[in-house]
C-alpha cells in the first residue's frame, strides 16, 4: 500500500512538471480618420467605433471584422471644383497572444496596433502603427484595375486586408 502511494505521489509531481503557462491576451486594434487637402463634406465610416460625431486624428478602440467607409466632397482644382467619392472596404485582424508553454510559462500578450485611415480627394491612404512606434509597412498589391485597387498589408504581426475604388457620380458643382 505504501508504494502505490508514493508511485501516486510521484507521478503527480511529474504532472506539474508540465503544467502549462496561461495563453497570452490579444492585443487592442484601434482606428483614426485624418484628412488630407480637403475635409470630406460628408463621411461615413461604416463602424460603430467611430461614433458619428468625432475628433480627426483621434484614435478609438475597433473589433475585427469587415467594415466599408464612404466619403465624398470637393475640391479645387485651379479651374473649378471637382467632385470625388471614394469607398473603402477594409478588414481588421487582431493579433492574437501567444499560447502557455510548459513548466507555467505564460504566453506573451498580442501587439496592439493603431490604423489609420487619411481621406484625402486623390484617394485613401491607410497606415497602421504598432505599439512600438513602427510604422513601416509591407504592401501587396492582390488587383489593380480601373474599378477598384486591393491591397494586403501586413505591419509586424498585424494584418489587413483594403479595397478602396472611386465613386462615380454625376454631381456637379
Amino acid at each position: 500500500m505504501f508504494i502505490v502511494v508514493i508511485a501516486i505521489f510521484v507521478s503527480s509531481c511529474e504532472e506539474d512538471r508540465y503544467y502549462y503557462g496561461y495563453d497570452g491576451r490579444p492585443g487592442d486594434a484601434y482606428l483614426s480618420l485624418t484628412w488630407a487637402n480637403e475635409i470630406p463634406e460628408y463621411l461615413d465610416a461604416g463602424t460603430g467605433a467611430i461614433p458619428p460625431t468625432f475628433k480627426w486624428g483621434e484614435y478609438y478602440r475597433s473589433y475585427p471584422g469587415f467594415y466599408v467607409l464612404y466619403y465624398e466632397g470637393s475640391v479645387w482644382n485651379g479651374f473649378g471644383w471637382t467632385f470625388y467619392a471614394y469607398e473603402v472596404e477594409y478588414e481588421i485582424w487582431i493579433n492574437e497572444g501567444e499560447p502557455g508553454r510548459p513548466y507555467g510559462i505564460d504566453g506573451r500578450d498580442g501587439v496592439d496596433t493603431r490604423l489609420t485611415i487619411e481621406c484625402s480627394p486623390y484617394g485613401p491612404f491607410i497606415f497602421a502603427q504598432e505599439k512600438s512606434g513602427s510604422t513601416t509597412s509591407k504592401y501587396q498589391i492582390l488587383e489593380n484595375t480601373e474599378d477598384k485597387i486591393k491591397v494586403l498589408q501586413v505591419e509586424g504581426m498585424y494584418s489587413m486586408k483594403i479595397t478602396y475604388k472611386k465613386v462615380l457620380h454625376s454631381k456637379s458643382r
